[in-house]
This record gives C-alpha cells, structure tokens and sequence, in this order.
C-alpha cells in the first residue's frame, strides 16, 4: 500500500498523462515489491522469534500462543541484556553445554558442567596454590609474631611501623599479614565462573531454544522455576551436606575453619541458618540455574575431599593436612596472644591518659612561664 500511495502521488504530481513513463515507474515499483516481499519479515514471524537464534527450534510451538511463548520462558532476557556478558566468555559457556547437548540430555549437561570445570580448572588452580603456600606456611606463625610485635610497640608512630614491616618483607620473602589469606584466592578466583556459568543458563534460550524442552519429569522446563520447590530443596541440602563434611574434617583435625575464631556450635548454627535462607532464594533461579548450583556444591564436596586426603596430597607434592592444621593453630595462638597484648596496652593507655595528659599541661605552663 505504501508504494501504491507514493505511485499514485507521484504519477498525479509529475508523471502525468505520459503512458510509458506509467509503464516505466510501474515496472519499477514492481520490482521493488518483489524485492520487498523476499526480505522483509511479517510482523507475526518477527513477534514468534523475537530475536535471532543460532539453533532451529526442533519442537513445533505454531499451537501456541504468542503469550503463552512469553510465559513460558524468559525468553526476553539475552546475553546482552547483562553487562558482565561483555568481558567474560559467556557464548563460548553456551557453546560448551550445546555440545555436551549433542551426546546427553541438556538437564544432564547441567550436571556434567561443575565437575569439569572442578576437575579441568579449580582443583588445578588449588594443587598450585597449596604447593606455593606450603614453601612458605612454616614461617608464616613466626613472621606474623614479629609483625604484631611491631604493630603493638609502634601503633602510635606509623612512619617507624612502616619501615619495621619492610624490614619485615625483606627477612621472610612475604607479608605475614597478606600471607594467611592466599588460600582465598582460589574461591575468589571461581568467581567469573559462577557469573560466566549463570548469564549462560539464564539465556541459554535465547542461543538454544530447545532449551526451555531440555529438562525432565516435573522440571521439563529449564527457563523457569521450579513449581514444586523441589529442586531449591536439593540446593539447601547439598549445602548442608556440604558444610557437615567440612565440619568432619575440623572434628578429626585436618582443616580449621574461620581460624578457629567459632565454635564448632556456632559454625553449625550459622551454616544451618544459611542452608535454610537459601530455599526461598535459589526459588527465584530456573529450574536450569538450581541444576547447575546442586552440582557445583556436590563437585566442591568432592574436591574439597581429594585437597584433605593425604594420600592424594603427597602424590602431588603436598605437606599433609596434618602439618597444615598445627601451623593453622600456632597463627591462631599468636594472633590471639598478641590481639590481648594489644587490648591490654589500649586499656592502660586509656586509664592513665587524664594523669598524663595533666602532667602535660603543666609541662607546657612551665615552658610558658619561662
């Protein structure tokens, strides 16, 4: 209609009474109708697709609603929609699950996902770290000594503080203070990998449609949450298993969790309470996301098992958990006596600060008069 319009117009306007510029223009408009008709998408396709999809979806939806399409999936969200998706790898993430999907079910890709990235990238990256850690985690509790000495006799007087530390640095190769907490760098080093993993299942439809038929039984679809809680359960019970067996290897001395700073009541308390809250939470994730997240923290029992067993430990290369475990005590005691030190001074610093603070003054008066 639109080009009827303008031929109208415009054959009204300048073409006139001529017969072969009618014919001419007419030739002309048809060609560009023929043109149109080959690229331009209708409205009702562009609505069933809403935005380019790199596979054919194989399950036939002409039955259904475009509502019902909207709703049963958050089709609307893409990677692009996340900020994070434009530094980390989240195609490749999708590209990864859709070819485990060519030899299994998506939901069991899912499954697969976590151990692989345990096997191929985290417990490397942890079996490096502890090497490097062991070389210097014998001189760890005497070079934190040394530091919270300095830090006590010249908490006053930063400057002398700061060239103590130095001298510090230069005796044992590392800072003391920095040291004990290397071993967090491997949870802090899985994080884009958690962010890459959920941008990835979370628009995994808009790359993959087959997706939201990827699950199976109650949960057959893998875009949206799970309807009967099941699957947030699974999350906040393989959380608890998870913090029992870390608990296991606290009672028998192989790990000390929170440096030994909690009670074992109070650690099973607090993981009890967290286990808990994050029902209500992994319900707002799909049913794909809390797949992904029940097998995560089963693969993490399972690594954090191999890094504690000893014989696993020495084929590496490994001091045992017991030699970690007393140099693990010994810091604590340190960090312990010295803090007390330290209150203790703070205190009498305090109560005798109005005498001193007098007898300043009248220093000061004294040095006036004169």
């Amino acid at each position: 209609q639109h080009f009827k319009r303008w031929n109208t117009t415009y054959s009204d306007t300048n073409i006139g009474s001529s017969k072969g510029n009618v014919e001419e223009h007419e030739q002309l408009i048809t060609d560009l109708l023929k043109f149109a008709n080959n690229s331009i998408i209708e409205p009702v396709q562009r609505e069933m697709s809403f935005r380019p999809r790199y596979k054919r979806l194989s399950v036939d939806e002409s039955s259904f609603s475009p509502t019902d399409v909207i709703n049963s999936t958050d089709n609307y969200l893409t990677a692009n929609d996340f900020f994070m998706s434009k530094v980390l790898p989240v195609h490749w993430a999708q590209n990864g699950i859709d070819y485990l999907h060519d030899f299994m079910p998506y939901w069991t890709a899912i499954l697969v996902v976590p151990f692989l990235t345990k096997i191929f990238f985290t417990i490397p990256v942890a079996l490096i770290s502890q090497r490097k850690q062991d070389k210097i985690l014998p001189f760890i509790p005497i070079a934190m000594k040394d530091y919270r000495k300095a830090a006590n006799k010249y908490r006053a007087d930063r400057e002398k503080f700061n060239i103590l530390t130095d001298k510090i640095r230069a005796k044992y190769g590392f800072n003391p203070l920095y040291a004990q907490f290397r071993p967090l760098m491997v949870g802090i080093i899985q994080v884009p990998v958690h962010m890459t993993l959920y941008i990835a299942i979370r628009t995994m439809y808009s790359s993959f449609p087959d997706w939201k038929y990827g699950g199976v039984a109650w949960f057959g679809n893998l875009s949206i949450a799970d309807p009967y809680w099941v699957l947030p359960v699974s999350v906040g019970s393989c959380m608890c298993l998870s913090f029992l067996n870390s608990m296991r290897f606290q009672k028998d001395n192989q790990m000390m969790l929170g440096g030994g700073a909690m009670s074992p009541g109070m650690l099973r308390v607090g993981f009890g309470v967290m286990s808990v809250v994050m029902i209500p939470i992994a319900h707002f994730w799909s049913a794909g996301f809390n797949l992904y997240m029940s097998a995560n923290i089963l693969s993490y029992m399972l690594q954090l098992t191999l890094i504690q067993n000893n014989q696993f430990r020495a084929f590496w290369g490994i001091k045992s958990t017991q030699f970690q475990f007393q140099c693990q005590k010994e810091l604590r005691e340190i960090n312990m006596s010295e803090s007390g030190k330290m209150k203790g001074d703070m205190e009498r610093e305090q109560q005798f600060a109005h005498i001193q603070s007098k007898h300043e003054r009248k220093r000061v008066v004294r040095v006036n008069n004169k």
